[in-house]
């Protein structure tokens, strides 16, 4: 996976969306939340030891928005550039409320939102 992001930078790609895959069976892969963050990590700290400039992209157990936060903005050397969260959108349709809620980021809600809006979290009406 290295060698092959090293080649991708000149090869006019931008970002890498990183995944160990873990599709088959006869795989034998320890589950743990930081599996694939860990990977991505790795991949990118090797291209930036080698001068190359490729984003980074990060999937896997990212279900809050401190943990989201934490892979990009991870001390001098985040883990990724880009989180890409889909499983949690599946189990959490309103998961970019909830993680702005956690992370006191102001979001506008949808519209549609305004007279459900559960009374322990903030409604902005930006």
């Amino acid at each position: 996976s290295i060698r092959l992001a090293k080649k991708l930078p000149s090869l006019g790609v931008d970002v890498l969306d990183i995944s160990s895959g873990g599709n088959l069976k006869a795989q034998k892969i320890k589950v743990h939340q930081t599996l694939q963050t860990d990977l991505a990590g790795k991949i990118r700290e090797a291209l930036r030891a080698d001068g190359k400039e490729l984003l980074i992209g990060t999937v896997g157990y990212i279900t809050d928005g401190p943990f989201a936060r934490s892979l990009v903005e991870e001390d001098e050397d985040p883990k990724a550039d880009l989180v890409l969260a889909a499983r949690q959108f599946l189990r959490e349709p309103d998961f970019v409320l909830s993680a702005a809620d956690q992370l006191d980021v102001d979001v506008k809600w949808p519209i549609q939102y305004h007279r459900a809006t559960p009374k322990n979290r903030k409604q902005h009406s930006k």
